[in-house]
């Protein structure tokens, strides 16, 4: 059974470890934006969790985009994982994004297993805050159609209260 956990946005200088994203495509290159941004939340346990991830589409098609999330704090101590995007499905404002996890540091699953991401970009940059939710240690099997069917709808989503993310 798949689980996914609401987690209440925090302040980005709590976050203590430091995140490095994965290298975006050149200008250059054709690659159109998809997604770029970052954010802290708190989980249910008190840990701190932060998110960034970068995607884009290029010319022929297909996606290059990475992200990483760190835990610190909570009930499994402080954490971190790597992940390429494999997927992602657009929604009006709000944009799901499924990885696989490539590089794993005292996480709780597995390299190979998948990372849902669901964002919701409320068009103001930092004004307010983006919406957001995530699921991961997920099975290889799911698609980002079953990771969409499970998800509650944006409006019951947490808010991002520091960083921002840009679906273009």
């Amino acid at each position: 059974m798949l689980t996914l956990t609401r987690s209440i946005a925090l302040s980005v200088a709590a976050l203590s470890a430091t995140v490095l994203l994965g290298a975006a495509a050149p200008p250059s290159s054709g690659a159109t934006p998809i997604v770029n941004g970052s954010g802290t939340f708190l989980a249910p346990d008190g840990s701190t969790i932060g998110f960034q991830v970068h995607l884009v589409e290029l010319p022929d098609g297909s996606l290059n985009g990475s992200g990483t999330s760190s835990r610190n704090g909570g009930v499994g101590g402080n954490s971190w994982f790597h992940f390429d995007v494999i997927d992602s499905m657009p929604s009006g404002d709000d944009l799901a994004v499924l990885g696989v996890i490539t590089e794993t540091k005292n996480a709780p699953f597995p390299v190979g297993s998948l990372t849902a991401l669901m964002i919701q970009d409320n068009g103001q940059g930092g004004g307010t805050p983006d919406r957001m939710l995530s699921a991961s240690g997920l099975p290889p099997s799911v698609t980002i159609g079953q990771v969409l069917a499970m998800i509650p709808p944006s409006s019951n989503w947490f808010p991002v209260a520091s960083g921002n993310f840009v679906i273009h």
